[in-house]
C-alpha cells in the first residue's frame, strides 16, 4: 500500500466462510504493526472483513503482518495479511555535518569541501541535486550531484584571502508525477586561509582536542622563517567558532611562538574556537593572516538534565501526547525510556522522540500511575537522568452497571406487600458516572422498586409489592426487567438489565371444605366389619402444596372409620341398631398448613332394622287371678303390651299362641288369642279348675319369644248351699228345755268364705235355735199333748 491517507488495503477484504451459514465476525488477533501503528493507522471492518489504513510510514515500520480472527459465535479461524508499504515523496532532504569550508589554496581546481545531504525515501524519491546562491555564490561551484564546492577559477571575482564569504547551499529531491519537489537549505561559510608565497610556513588548519585534555598541554609551534628571515607570530583574538564572538578571556597562550592550552575546555561552553594568528618577518613587507580552527571533541562528562513534570490529568480511554523537556550539554543525542508502566499504554514512539504517548488508560484498573522516564545520552559511557512525576487517571463514563447476577428469582407469600427481593448492580466509574438508578421496564403496577446505596459503586434495588396478591384469585409467577442505569449526564448515560422472576408463594389461608355436607344415609345393620358404609365425602382446598393436601378423619364414633386419604366410610365395629340406631360422626377435614386449617361436618348413619331379635315378654312368668264368673270374651292378657322386641317394624309384629299347658283341652277350649290378646271363651269354673297353666309363644316370623302363664281361678259364691237331705224329722222329748234335737248338714261347692254356711231357722216361734254346725236344740219347752209336732224350715 502507499502511504496516502484512508486507502483500502489494495482492496483487500478478508473473507471467511462458514458451512453452517453463521454470522462471521473479523478482529485482529495478533499485530506486529501496532508497535508504531494504532487503530486509527490499520482499521479492520469487523462485518465486511475489509482492511482501511491510513497515514503509514515506510521510514518507520516498511513491513507488518496482522493475523485476522474469524469467529462465528463459536468457532474461530485465522488468516495472515501481510502488509508492505510503498514508498511515496514525503521526506524532505536534509544536510549532515554542515561546518565551515577552509580554502587553502584558492587557485587550485579541486574541490576544498563535500556537502553532505541524505533523503530518508527511496528510489527515485530519496534521489537529489545540489545548488548554491547568495552574493559570493558565482566565487564557487558546485558539483549537481556530489555536492564538492570549488574555486571558480573563471570567475571574474576571484576569492580574497584571509577572507569568509557565505553561501547558501539547496538541496533538492526529485519531483515525481507533477509534484513539487521538495528542498531544503543550509549555510556554510567558506574561509579563504592561502598561505602567503613569501612565508615557507605550513601551519595546522585545524585541531581537533577532548574537553578534558590536561592543562596546561602543549598546542603546536609556529616558529617559521622565511627565507633568511625569522618568522614573528602574534596571536590577535579567540573567537567563538558558532557564533564568531570574541572569546575572552580564552583558554589559549601563544609564548615564543608556541601555542599551549592553558585552561580545561568545555564543549559545552564553546565547541569551536578560531584562533586568529599574524605572522611577519622582519621585512615587514611580508606578512600572514591565519585561523586555526580548534574543535573540541565533547567528552560525555555531563549528566542529561530532565524538567520536573507536575501531575498529570489524563481521560481515560484517550490520548494524549506529553512532551519530555530534557537536555544534555554534551549535545549528545538523548534516548527516551519509560519504566514502571505498562508498556502498551506509555510509549515513546520513538526512543529518540522525546514525546511520551499516554492511552487506553482504564481508571478502573489502575486510576494512577507513578511514570519512570529515564533519559540516557549516546555517549561512552552512558549517562542517564531520570524523574517520576504523576499520572492520575481522570473517569469517563465507559463501564455499563453490571449486575450480579443475570437473572434473579424471589418469592413473596401471599396477601402481603413490602419487600421481595433485592437486585445488586456496580459500576466502575466514579461520582454520577458510577451512581445507579433502578427502574423497572416492564411496565407494572404491582412492583415498585427503590435504590439504595451499598457502597461506593455498588447499589441494591429493593423490589417491593405495591398491593397484596392473592395466591388463589391472581397472577402466581411475574417476570419483568428490572434497568440500572447511571446518572451520567443525559445522552451519555449507559445501562444494564436484568431478569427478575418473583413468585407469589401459597399461605395457608384457606380453609378446606366439606363439600355437599352434612351426610346422612340409611344402611341395614347387618352390614359386615369393615364394609364400605358411604364414599360421598368429598373435600376441596384451593391451595397448593401441603396448604391443599387434605385429610380425613373422625373420632366420634369407634363402629365406623373414614379413610384419611379418600374420605369413604366404612364399619369399624359391629352394627346394632337395636343398641345404637343412629350412628353420628363428625368428620374433619384438614391441610397440611402451618397451622392447619379444617373443616367439619356430620355423618348421620341410619341403621335398617333386620329381623335378628326375638320377641320378649316382659313378664316371663305371668302370674293372675281371675274370679270364676269372669265374662266370656273378656280380655285376660293384652299380649302385646308383655311382649316387645327390639326389632323394629316389620320384625316387630308378632303372633301368638298357646303352646303348651297342664291341661290342654280345658286351656285350648278355655282361652282364644285374638289381635294380640288372650280372650276367655268359656266361663271359668272355679269349683271344675282351680289353675290354668299354659305356654305362651309369640312369634315374629322368624324369631320365638316364650312366657310361662299361671291363672287362678278364685272362688265366688255361685253354689247354693245343699242340705244333705231335703227334710229331716226329728224327735224330742216333752218338757225339756235346751234340748238337743238333731242336725242338719248342708254343703257348699264354694271355698273360702263363700263356702261357709249359717243355718237360719225361720217359722219356728223362736222355740227353737240353731248353732253353726246346724245342731238344733229347743229354746223352749215343749208339751207333746198341746204341741204334737212342730214343723219349721232350716234356711242354709
Amino acid at each position: 500500500v502507499g502511504g496516502d491517507y484512508g486507502t483500502l488495503l489494495d482492496g483487500v477484504s478478508i473473507h471467511a466462510t462458514d458451512l453452517d451459514g453463521g454470522v462471521i465476525t473479523y478482529s485482529i488477533q495478533d499485530n506486529s504493526c501496532s508497535q508504531n501503528y494504532t487503530i486509527e493507522n490499520i482499521f479492520l471492518m469487523s462485518i465486511s472483513g475489509e482492511i482501511f489504513v491510513t497515514a503509514l510510514d515506510r521510514e518507520l515500520t516498511p513491513t507488518c503482518t496482522l493475523t485476522v480472527l474469524a469467529f462465528d459465535g463459536r468457532h474461530y479461524n485465522s488468516a495472515t495479511v501481510s502488509i508492505i508499504v510503498d514508498d511515496i515523496n514525503d521526506n524532505t532532504p536534509y544536510f549532515v555535518d554542515i561546518q565551515q569550508a577552509n580554502v587553502t589554496n584558492a587557485s587550485s581546481p579541486d574541490p576544498f569541501y563535500r556537502v553532505s545531504a541524505f533523503d530518508d525515501d527511496i528510489g527515485v524519491n530519496g534521489q537529489f541535486i545540489f545548488t548554491h546562491a547568495g552574493p559570493d555564490s558565482d566565487r564557487f561551484l558546485i558539483d549537481l550531484y556530489t555536492g564538492d564546492l570549488r574555486v571558480n577559477l573563471d570567475a571574474l571575482n576571484q576569492p580574497v584571502k584571509g577572507a569568509y564569504y557565505v553561501v547558501l547551499v539547496f538541496v533538492f529531491d526529485t519531483p515525481v508525477q507533477g509534484n513539487q519537489a521538495r528542498r531544503a537549505f543550509a549555510t556554510i561559510t567558506i574561509f579563504i586561509a592561502e598561505v602567503d608565497p613569501c612565508f615557507d610556513i605550513n601551519p595546522p588548519e585545524t585541531e581537533q582536542l577532548p574537553e578534558n585534555i590536561t592543562v596546561p598541554t602543549f598546542l603546536f609551534d609556529l616558529s617559521y622563517s622565511s627565507g633568511s628571515f625569522p618568522v614573528t607570530a602574534t596571536l590577535l583574538q579567540v573567537s567563538n567558532g558558532d557564533t564568531l564572538d570574541i572569546v575572552d578571556p580564552h583558554p589559549f597562550q601563544l609564548t615564543n611562538d608556541t601555542v599551549y592550552l592553558v585552561s580545561q575546555l568545555d564543549f559545552e561552553d564553546i565547541s569551536v574556537y578560531v584562533i586568529s594568528i599574524y605572522f611577519t618577518n622582519s621585512r615587514s613587507e611580508c606578512d600572514l593572516f591565519m585561523n586555526i580552527t580548534i574543535d573540541v571533541t565533547d567528552v560525555n562528562d555531563v549528566i542529561p538534565t530532565i524538567q520536573p513534570m507536575a501531575t498529570l490529568q489524563v481521560s481515560e480511554n484517550s490520548e494524549q501526547m506529553v512532551p519530555i523537556i530534557a537536555s544534555d550539554e554534551d549535545f549528545l543525542p538523548l534516548k527516551y525510556f519509560v519504566y514502571n508502566v505498562p508498556s502498551s499504554q506509555f510509549i515513546f514512539l520513538d526512543v529518540y522522540q522525546p514525546t511520551l504517548l499516554i492511552r487506553n488508560l482504564d481508571r478502573e484498573l489502575q486510576s494512577s500511575y507513578t511514570v519512570t522516564v529515564v533519559v540516557e545520552d549516546s555517549g561512552s559511557p552512558v549517562l542517564s537522568a531520570s524523574i517520576q512525576f504523576k499520572v492520575n487517571v481522570t473517569d469517563e463514563n465507559d463501564n455499563t452497571p453490571q449486575f450480579n447476577q443475570t437473572t434473579y428469582v424471589g418469592s413473596s407469600p401471599e396477601n402481603r406487600n413490602g419487600f421481595v427481593i433485592s437486585v445488586h448492580a456496580s459500576d466502575m466509574d466514579l461520582d454520577r458516572n458510577g451512581d445507579i438508578e433502578f427502574s423497572l421496564m416492564t411496565p407494572t403496577t404491582t412492583f415498585s422498586v427503590e435504590t439504595v446505596q451499598l457502597s461506593t459503586g455498588y447499589f441494591e434495588g429493593r423490589i417491593n409489592l405495591v398491593s397484596p396478591i392473592n395466591y388463589e384469585t391472581q397472577t402466581r409467577v411475574y417476570t419483568f426487567l428490572v434497568q440500572a442505569e447511571d446518572r451520567a449526564p443525559l445522552g451519555e448515560r449507559l445501562s444494564s438489565v436484568t431478569n427478575v422472576t418473583v413468585y407469589i408463594l401459597d399461605v395457608n389461608d384457606v380453609a378446606p371444605v366439606l363439600q355437599n355436607a352434612p351426610y346422612t344415609v340409611s344402611l341395614s345393620e347387618e352390614l359386615l366389619l369393615g364394609t364400605e358404609v358411604f364414599n360421598g365425602v368429598t373435600g376441596f382446598d384451593p391451595e397448593e402444596g401441603e396448604n391443599g393436601m387434605i385429610q380425613f378423619s373422625q373420632n366420634s364414633s369407634n363402629l365406623l372409620d373414614i379413610d384419611p386419604v379418600t374420605g369413604v366410610i366404612i364399619t369399624a365395629g359391629r352394627l346394632d341398631r337395636e343398641s345404637t340406631p343412629e350412628i353420628i360422626i363428625t368428620i374433619h377435614l384438614f391441610d397440611f398448613g402451618v397451622p392447619p386449617l379444617s373443616d367439619t361436618a356430620t355423618f348421620t348413619l341410619t341403621l335398617l332394622d333386620i329381623n335378628d331379635n326375638p320377641p320378649v315378654f316382659t313378664v316371663p312368668n305371668i302370674f293372675r287371678s281371675f274370679p270364676e264368673d269372669t265374662a266370656v270374651l273378656s280380655v285376660l292378657l293384652s299380649l302385646t303390651s308383655l311382649t316387645t322386641d327390639a326389632d323394629i317394624g316389620g320384625s316387630s309384629t308378632h303372633t301368638y299362641s298357646i303352646i303348651a299347658s297342664t291341661a290342654s283341652s280345658g286351656v285350648l277350649t278355655a282361652f282364644t288369642i285374638t289381635n294380640g290378646s288372650l280372650l276367655l271363651v268359656k266361663n271359668f269354673d272355679f269349683e271344675s279348675v282351680k289353675v290354668y297353666r299354659f305356654t305362651l309363644e309369640a312369634f315374629d316370623g322368624v324369631n320365638v319369644g316364650l312366657a310361662y302363664a299361671e291363672f287362678n281361678i278364685t272362688d265366688i259364691n255361685d253354689n247354693a248351699p245343699v242340705f244333705d237331705f231335703l227334710s229331716y224329722k226329728f224327735y224330742v222329748t216333752e218338757n225339756n228345755l235346751d234340748m238337743f234335737v238333731g242336725q242338719v248338714i248342708a254343703r257348699d261347692l264354694d271355698s273360702g268364705i263363700n263356702r261357709e254356711i249359717e243355718y237360719i231357722l225361720s217359722s219356728s216361734g223362736n222355740r227353737f235355735y240353731i248353732s253353726s254346725n246346724g245342731t238344733i236344740r229347743t229354746n223352749f219347752t215343749f208339751d207333746r199333748e198341746t204341741v204334737e209336732n212342730v214343723s219349721f224350715v232350716v234356711t242354709a
